[in-house]
């Protein structure tokens, strides 16, 4: 799960990292899937997020935020993961995002800041292929 604080924590570039470190994965051979998140359109954050968010990642930030009202803006999650991915050498070919937005699709997603804790789970899978 990569919300704002594992989206600032980079947690899907530190995995390509631990795998190539690992299992010597190339991250050019990678494909990755960028699951259904909160999309830019409803994610509104503040400014701990977006300072956070630029200390973090200062050249990331400009890319992946809109300005909103004073002192919050509007946070791209998936572009955000999207181009630390990129950066590592994952090919933008080899990177799926399911564009839904989880807030905006209640009827066939969860979401966590739409519909409060009493929500759904959404299930991943992870593999290695020789």
């Amino acid at each position: 799960h990569a919300g704002w604080r594992g989206t600032v924590a980079a947690v899907a570039a530190e995995a390509v990292l631990v795998m190539s470190s690992a299992y010597g994965t190339d991250p050019s051979q990678l494909l990755a899937g960028i699951g259904p998140s909160i999309g830019p359109c409803c994610y509104e954050v503040d400014a701990p997020v977006l300072d956070a968010l630029a200390a973090a990642h200062p050249a990331l930030a400009p890319q992946v935020t809109q300005p909103a009202r004073p002192g919050h803006a509007m946070l791209d999650l998936q572009e955000a993961n999207r181009q630390q991915l990129l950066a590592l050498g994952v090919p933008g070919s080899a990177i799926e995002v399911m564009p839904m937005c989880t807030a905006c699709h209640p009827e066939v997603l969860f979401s966590d800041r739409k519909a409060g804790r009493r929500t759904g789970r959404f299930g991943a899978l992870i593999m290695l292929a020789e």
